[in-house]
């Protein structure tokens, strides 16, 4: 009797085990370095301060773009006042839009010389992937009206490094503006200069103070003869006042009635009836500056510049972006290596039942439900981007 021979569905041969595992350490690898490289990029300055603030502007305006909304284009002063708040809040190590200090977000758009007809801000810290950034600030309600948002033309980005809660992050700063027609400065009055003194002038000055001073003495005399003529007049008509008084003084005085005044029943006051008061208006005055929200926006009421559009640029869209996006890079990888195994598999079930290689079946069915674990591992590793 012959004994039983190993069927070679449940068998692998050196070729698939070879390929199984080489699979294997591919999808491992890939999932250790994706995360080495969320954890590493941001040490590098170029990539924070060039590659990042050009990809977050082209993930923002894609997101304008599925809503076909006008791109943003990047104004150099808002990328100055983007930075310089970025910096202010790493080297304060806070994380609001108001700093501890009172500084506003708004003076940074003043200190840079950016006129703004409509401002706006969104920040971010704590995250490992720049696409991470987009997404939390188009979950949050204000963030994404900034983002979306038809009346801002103009976009600026800012990074930092820095502590924050006792853990090193990157600091973003997104700032949207839309330009303004400056105003007008005010002209100072300018004082009247004197004119210079010579000796000549002096010496006719003088002549003229004494002139002055004689005319005044004449003046002085003139005023104290018209004084004494006024007396004798008033004398004269008290003396013919009181020769009219004794003459009244022998006829008897009849009492004058008084002059009746008609007055209107509705004028009389009623006793119960309280006086009202005259009513007070009070005008107030609109401030310059009209707050949207305390945070995230605010409009000035300047009239609107015309801009000329340049052309939207990509900067962010080429292989260096993708150093900043771990989590895209992960996705693609293991996109591929899903597609193959799927593949694989649908090859082994179509095949004859006689040739189906239960072994490999259950090794790629392992593989997928591994790569959604180690997936769902980076996820919990690298998410949790704070925004305000």
């Amino acid at each position: 009797m012959r004994p039983l021979a190993t069927s070679s569905r449940y068998q692998l041969d050196p070729l698939q085990r070879i390929a199984t595992s080489l699979m294997a350490v591919l999808v491992l690898l890939t999932f250790v370095g994706t995360n080495m490289q969320a954890l590493l990029w941001q040490s590098s300055d170029w990539l924070v301060s060039t590659v990042l603030p050009a990809v977050v502007v082209d993930l923002t305006n894609d997101e304008r773009a599925d809503l076909a909304t006008a791109p943003l284009q990047r104004n150099d002063l808002l990328d100055v006042a983007a930075q310089e708040k970025a910096q202010h809040m790493a080297a304060n190590e806070y994380f609001a839009h108001f700093a501890p200090d009172g500084t506003t977000p708004w003076s940074f758009f003043d200190a840079s010389g950016y006129v703004y007809a409509h401002a706006g801000e969104n920040l971010a810290i704590h995250f490992t992937d720049s696409t991470e950034v987009v997404e939390a600030w188009m979950q949050s309600p204000g963030h994404r009206k900034n983002i979306v948002d038809a009346k801002y033309t103009e976009i600026g980005v800012g990074t930092a490094k820095g502590t924050f809660d006792g853990y090193d992050t990157v600091y973003v700063v997104q700032l949207f503006g839309t330009p303004a027609v400056p105003t007008a400065a005010p002209v100072e009055p300018v004082a009247p200069i004197a004119p210079q003194t010579s000796p000549e002038s002096v010496v006719a000055t003088a002549e003229e103070s004494a002139s002055a001073e004689s005319t005044a003495a004449d003046l002085a005399a003139l005023q104290t003869q018209i004084e004494a003529v006024a007396g004798a007049v008033d004398q004269l008509a008290d003396e013919e006042q009181a020769a009219e008084e004794e003459s009244r003084s022998q006829t008897p005085p009849v009492a004058a009635e008084p002059p009746v005044v008609p007055v209107a029943a509705n004028d009389v006051p009623s006793s119960n009836q309280t006086p009202v008061e005259p009513a007070t208006t009070v005008a107030i005055s609109k401030a310059d500056t009209v707050v949207v929200s305390s945070e995230l926006a605010t409009s000035s009421g300047l009239t609107v510049a015309t801009v000329t559009e340049s052309p939207s640029t990509h900067a962010g869209a080429t292989l260096a972006a993708v150093a900043t996006q771990p989590n895209v890079l992960l996705n693609i990888v293991y996109t591929g290596v899903v597609g193959v195994i799927i593949v694989l598999l649908v090859v082994s079930l179509l095949g004859e039942a006689r040739r189906l290689h239960v072994v490999q079946v259950a090794y790629s069915i392992a593989l997928l439900f591994a790569i959604g674990g180690l997936w769902y591992v980076h996820t919990l590793l690298t998410s949790g981007a704070v925004i305000a």
